[in-house]
């Protein structure tokens, strides 16, 4: 039987958590905010300027869609696709909030379209400051995703991703949760790959030379289309088809620090690394450095000494829970044998204490134990607990009845309830 793999068949599998996503996201802009796909029919498809890394540039509008997406012939926003998100800048002034393509068309989101007219020249301006940190996470993610093979095995393989200017994810093929050791070893070797200060290069190639020179690992990050396709080559480290903004660096060395946050399973057999690189990765250590600083300053330690003195404190308190534990066993005791005593004196006997409902339900139990005995015990947040025991005149059903705006639920013996 012969069974055909689709390139994509990895992001198929994580439909369930990034590509549903992705699909929700994509239908609610093409229902709600950008209108009916058939909008950009007939418009010529954008020329990319994107991969130039110009930052401005001048265009001619050829439409308005949706009452907020502006069309132009050119464009050197890059529209957001292959997990990267789009760019941001200005179009006359006005702030380009996200970028998006549909059928080969980018699309500039703007709070204000009636400034813009049909056939009218604009001037445009992209954030390139945001797209470079945004790249840095993007080849980040070319790079991870080389040392998890290294680490991990031959078996990985990318099956989506993310990447922002704040922070990115990785979500690879792995048969077990990474563990810790094999996360910081992940974590090291990328960073080691960073330093090597290797060559980022881009070259459009036909499909076949491709897959001859590098292989089927090209389609780390799904199938790509064309006769031609776009390679993203780290020197030594990576060779992956990609549309991402990757020109922005010339060398590993750019990306620069690389700090794991966290890894997850998203679902069965795929693992999803979260990182933060360059300045971002810098700002989370040193937010997190401060966090470890309080907290030794609040027990007068240095940073070193803190897990020792965090887990003596904790051994501490835990003693002195059970300390405190035994202690109210007693106090509830007394107390109980107190209001005992009391009510075969005076019979029903109602109390108001401090405590919660957990603690005044201990003492109606033993109250309950004691023949003729009839305790109401009020408490905190309303709190309310009747007891008898065997032989009373009232029940302890027929004491809660007797509260005014009291409900509760229990036995004969023991009710506990809320009063108003």
């Amino acid at each position: 039987v012969k069974v055909e793999v689709p390139l994509n068949f990895y992001d198929k599998v994580r439909g369930k958590e990034e590509g549903k996503k992705e699909k929700i996201d994509i239908e609610r802009s093409s229902t709600e905010e950008i209108g009916d796909f058939s909008d950009v029919e007939g418009i010529p498809k954008t020329e990319l300027l994107c991969y130039s890394c110009e930052g401005e540039f001048e265009g001619k509008v050829l439409g308005v869609i949706g009452k907020k997406y502006i069309v132009l012939e050119k464009s050197a926003f890059y529209p957001e696709g292959g997990g990267q998100v789009g760019d941001t800048g200005e179009l006359e002034g006005e702030r380009v909030k996200n970028t998006i393509k549909e059928a080969g068309v980018v699309l500039h989101e703007v709070k204000d379209s009636s400034k813009f007219k049909k056939g009218e020249k604009v001037k445009g301006k992209v954030g390139l400051e945001r797209r470079k940190q945004i790249s840095r996470h993007h080849t980040a993610v070319h790079v991870l995703n080389a040392a998890c093979r290294e680490v991990l095995g031959d078996h990985v393989w990318q099956g989506g991703s993310g990447k922002d200017e704040h922070k990115a994810h990785l979500d690879i093929t792995h048969y077990k949760r990474i563990t810790d050791g094999e996360l910081k070893k992940i974590e090291l070797l990328t960073n080691e790959y960073i330093m090597l200060n290797k060559p980022i290069t881009v070259e459009v190639m036909a499909r076949n030379d491709a897959e001859k020179k590098y292989g089927f690992g090209l389609y780390q990050g799904g199938a790509v289309p064309g006769k031609e396709i776009r390679v993203v080559v780290v020197e030594g480290i990576d060779a992956e088809a990609c549309g991402g903004t990757h020109e922005m660096l010339k060398s590993t060395g750019e990306i620069g620090a690389f700090k794991i946050l966290k890894a997850e399973g998203v679902q069965d057999g795929i693992e999803r690394i979260t990182f933060k690189a360059g300045t971002e990765a810098i700002k989370y250590m040193q937010e997190k450095e401060g966090v470890l600083k309080k907290a030794a300053d609040v027990v007068s330690v240095s940073d070193n000494e803190l897990p020792q003195t965090v887990e003596r404190f904790f051994s501490e308190w835990k003693a002195q829970k059970k300390e405190i534990e035994k202690l109210k066993e007693r106090f509830t005791g007394e107390l109980a044998k107190e209001l005992i005593e009391r009510s075969r004196k005076e019979g029903v006997v109602e109390e108001e204490l401090d405590e919660e409902q957990k603690t005044l339900a201990k003492i109606g139990e033993l109250v309950a134990k004691e023949k003729g005995a009839m305790v109401i015990l009020k408490g905190r947040n309303g709190a309310l607990v009747c007891a008898a025991g065997e032989g009373a005149k009232k029940n302890a059903k027929e004491l809660l009845q007797g509260i005014k705006g009291a409900k509760g639920g229990g036995n004969v013996k023991l009710v506990q309830g809320k009063v108003s």
